[in-house]
């Protein structure tokens, strides 16, 4: 009698590799949770392993290991870091377009962020500008923000 198992395909690409994989074995709360005399060992090996595949098909090693790294820290909840362009090395921070001290409403709505750098948010600070004002005029007439609330900005506007 033959038994089938199911059978996970490895990931293909350098970086699949490190985001489904590698993420996983770096991530710093599953670390802490190994037991035994020698707990990281064989941890190391996977992902020396992985590492190596990952190369051999065509993945910078070094690259690899930052998305990985960046990965495991999205997974924990921690903000995402720039990686290209003049902000290289800053955060994003998810930025309220309407400030929650004027729109609390709002507070829970996706539509509300912006992922913008750490230092675009602290200059912006909580101003409401001509497009802040057009937003919530527009998210009014949608029906997304109550008449109080487009009170509330047009208040803080002037």
């Amino acid at each position: 009698m033959a038994v089938l198992l199911p059978v996970m395909a490895a990931p293909k690409a350098p970086d699949a590799i490190a985001k489904e994989i590698l993420a996983p074995l770096v991530n710093p709360v599953k670390v802490d949770t190994l037991k035994g005399p020698r707990p990281i060992n064989a941890r190391t090996y996977r992902l020396l392993y992985w590492l190596e595949t990952a190369r051999q098909r065509g993945g910078d090693v070094s690259g690899i290991m930052d998305t990985a790294q960046r990965v495991a820290e999205l997974r924990k909840g921690y903000s995402p870091t720039i990686t290209k362009g003049p902000e290289a090395g800053r955060g994003v921070h998810l930025d309220h377009i309407l400030p929650v001290h004027i729109t609390p409403e709002l507070a829970a709505r996706f539509y509300d962020l912006d992922a913008i750098s750490d230092r675009e948010n602290e200059a912006k600070g909580s101003k409401i500008t001509k497009r802040e004002l057009d937003l919530a005029r527009r998210w009014n007439r949608e029906g997304l923000l109550s008449a109080a609330g487009l009170a509330a900005v047009e208040t803080a506007r002037k």
